[in-house]
């Protein structure tokens, strides 16, 4: 995916480098919701739920809480709006219930 650098437009939900701050540090805990980041790859994370035994390592290794679970805490799929596909979760799973398109 190309992004355009002439058209300021795309870019406006984007802090400016002035307002970044310094480090890069995270300011607030638990920001994560806040950014869509799931069309940053093609490579999607899928979950088979007959293999998923619920002991919810993928959520506890996620760095953009793409991780839905219900009320129970129960896993019920991959938010397709903060998956990134980094796989950080497919290479926690024990039991090999997530996996790469």
């Amino acid at each position: 995916m190309k992004y355009s650098t002439n058209n300021k437009k795309d870019f406006n939900f984007l802090p400016s480098w002035q307002e970044l701050p310094l480090g890069g540090k995270v300011l607030q805990a638990g920001n994560s919701n806040a950014y869509q980041t799931g069309n940053w790859s093609e490579n999607k994370i899928h979950w088979d739920q007959k293999k998923c035994k619920q002991c919810n390592m993928c959520s506890l290794v996620c760095p953009d809480n793409a991780i839905l679970k219900n009320k129970q805490n129960k896993m019920i799929g991959i938010s397709k709006q903060h998956c990134k596909g980094c796989s950080i979760c497919i290479q926690s799973c024990p039991f090999k219930a997530l996996y790469k398109n």
